[in-house]
C-alpha cells in the first residue's frame, strides 16, 4: 500500500488526539505559548504535532 503524506495525516487525525498527538488552533495570530508547548513536546519522545492556522 502506498502511504502518501495525506494519508499519513488523515490518519494521526482520525485517531484523535493521544498521549503522542495533540492538536492546537488559532483563528487569528499563533498563541503566544506556541513556542513553550512545542518545545515541551519535543522534550517527549515520538509526538506528532498538528497546527491549524485560520486565514
Amino acid at each position: 500500500m502506498n502511504n502518501t503524506i495525506s494519508d499519513k495525516l488523515l490518519n494521526i487525525i482520525k485517531e484523535g488526539e493521544s498521549y503522542t498527538t495533540e492538536f492546537k488552533e488559532a483563528k487569528t495570530e499563533l498563541p503566544k505559548s506556541l513556542l513553550e508547548t512545542i518545545c515541551g513536546m519535543i522534550n517527549r519522545n515520538r509526538w506528532t504535532y498538528l497546527f491549524r492556522n485560520y486565514r
